[in-house]
């Protein structure tokens, strides 16, 4: 398997070298905006997310495998 990804790796560097007289580019036109925009719209299927506010006086405390969270009051020091 590694002997065919250095392969591929090889003749697509070949392959630019020696086309590279002939402007052939193999990479798709992408609109980096569009997609901008796809990724900031909030998906539908997120409709269980919940959103915890805390006092002034309290922070978010989360456990460390992120399966809940809660507030906790600030201590001075």
């Amino acid at each position: 398997m590694r002997r065919l990804l250095l392969l591929l790796i090889f003749a697509g560097v070949a392959f630019q070298y020696y086309n590279r007289d002939q402007h052939i580019d193999l990479t798709p036109e992408v609109n980096l905006s569009d997609w901008a925009v796809k990724l900031t719209q909030t998906s539908p299927s997120k409709k269980g997310t919940k959103k915890l506010v805390c006092p002034d006086d309290h922070y978010v405390s989360v456990n460390h495998d992120l399966s809940e969270a809660s507030c906790r009051q600030r201590t001075q020091l």
